[in-house]
């Protein structure tokens, strides 16, 4: 079974409209935009950690986890979660 690869970009050269070289079931990691956002592209996820400095869209400050399967933006101050993703199996 192939293992799922993590690309950590910050999102100015690639993002979800600029696909780096991935294979299916791979994850973009990046930011740029400070949007969070966990969805799937096709057969890659997109996720956006939003951003713990500079948040924009009205979203609070944030980061991602990835934790037993579940990709999760999660809000600084109570740990909610903003967005969340379960991997496939």
């Amino acid at each position: 079974m192939p293992k799922t690869r993590l690309f950590l970009t910050h999102g100015h050269l690639y993002h979800p409209a600029a696909l780096p070289p991935l294979r299916n079931g791979d994850i973009l990691v990046y930011g740029h935009t400070h949007l969070p956002e966990a969805q799937w592209q096709g057969d890659i996820i997109c996720f956006n950690l939003g951003s713990v400095s500079i948040p924009k869209g009205g979203y609070p400050v944030s980061y991602g986890v990835l934790d037993e399967g579940v990709l999760q933006v999660l809000t600084l101050q109570s740990d909610e979660p903003v967005v969340q993703l379960a991997l496939k199996d």
